[in-house]
């Protein structure tokens, strides 16, 4: 970089989550630490609103699926576009994004916009890593110690003009009505930013699958249940392990399985536990006299007939359960449905 703020109070940091962006803070001495937190990989995206108009509208689209509750979604989104809307305050913004889906679709929306905005004297710089030296597994810049954070720092690169258009044509694409715009970008040049490809595939593999209707999501699921019965915190653990790269939140799980436990014909479901003990039971006192009353009953996660049928490809999920989701720029329902095919890496519009 040609210069550095030299006050470390200056700086505004940007990074994907809270976790991340407290790690960050307790790493660093000074600035102000900023966590995006937004879900790209699912809901709309459209270039053509502003960023306070798309924040409403993925406001009201996550709630109501029913997985968050809209006040508080809403003001989580007011209060970070604040603070973002302060930029010309400070000396420097940093990117601090990983190489997962979700930190890299957060990345091309924030160069984008910063790319539509004046910069004046305050620069844009990033840090984007796939691994360290040293660490066997990385999974994030969460796990890192506070030296190492603090070496990322010192080698951050400013955000270039090539790495700003070709940020913008991939945040144009995701809100495409087409999403073989996002195709386009996987036959181009992508180099100078080395994580793009990687996370548009897998953002591909969230569409419908040709062979069964399943997201790529959906089929680590049922995958991970195909084996045995799981609780859903053990459930979203194992789902996270076989994704590799970590990046969907409990919220979005949480909505992805219920959708899987719905419909006229659930791929999966719920089974009580009653063995006793598996059921936590604590003395409770009533009227003077204490009494063994079962406090929770363990709930767990199965794979049905159909589930297992729809995982071998020998019926389709979106026949059985149809489907109304938003996909960037893609409402996949009936009717208008993108189908992604991963053994040639195609994406096709059909019907059903």
């Amino acid at each position: 970089m040609n210069k550095f703020p030299s006050e470390p109070s200056k700086i505004l940091h940007i990074t994907t989550d809270a976790l991340t962006a407290e790690h960050l803070d307790n790493s660093l001495e000074g600035g102000v630490f900023l966590a995006w937190q937004d879900a790209l990989y699912e809901g709309p995206v459209n270039q053509k609103l502003n960023l306070t108009e798309l924040s409403r509208k993925r406001a009201q689209y996550f709630a109501d699926a029913g997985w968050v509750d809209r006040k508080e979604i809403a003001a989580r989104y007011q209060s970070r576009n604040k603070l973002l809307f302060s930029y010309q305050k400070f000396d420097e913004v940093i990117l601090w994004f990983d190489h997962d889906l979700n930190s890299q679709l957060q990345l091309f929306q924030l160069i984008d916009w910063f790319a539509q905005h004046k910069m004046d004297r305050t620069l844009l710089s990033l840090v984007s890593i796939e691994r360290l030296a040293g660490i066997s597994a990385y999974m994030g810049l969460s796990m890192l110690t506070k030296e190492s954070i603090q070496l990322l720092k010192r080698k951050r690169s400013e955000v270039t003009l090539g790495q700003m258009q070709l940020s913008q044509r991939a945040w144009k694409a995701l809100g495409s009505t087409n999403p073989n715009e996002l195709m386009s970008l996987l036959s181009i040049n992508t180099s100078i930013m080395p994580f793009m490809k990687n996370a548009l595939l897998r953002f591909l593999k969230q569409f419908p699958s040709q062979a069964n209707g399943l997201s790529q999501s959906e089929i680590h699921i049922a995958n991970v249940l195909l084996q045995e019965k799981r609780d859903a915190n053990d459930l979203y653990l194992a789902m996270q392990g076989k994704e590799g790269i970590p990046f969907m939140n409990r919220a979005i799980f949480a909505g992805c399985l219920q959708n899987m436990c719905e419909g006229a014909m659930p791929m999966v479901e719920q089974h009580v536990v009653r063995d006793d003990q598996d059921i936590e039971h604590v003395l409770e006192e009533n009227e003077g006299e204490f009494e063994e009353v079962a406090v929770e009953q363990k709930v767990l996660l199965k794979l049905t007939l159909i589930g297992k049928q729809v995982l071998h490809n020998w019926v389709d999920w979106i026949q059985v359960n149809g489907i109304h989701r938003t996909l960037g720029g893609v409402s996949l329902s009936e009717g208008s449905l993108w189908r992604y095919d991963e053994n040639k890496r195609k994406l096709t519009k059909t019907y059903v």
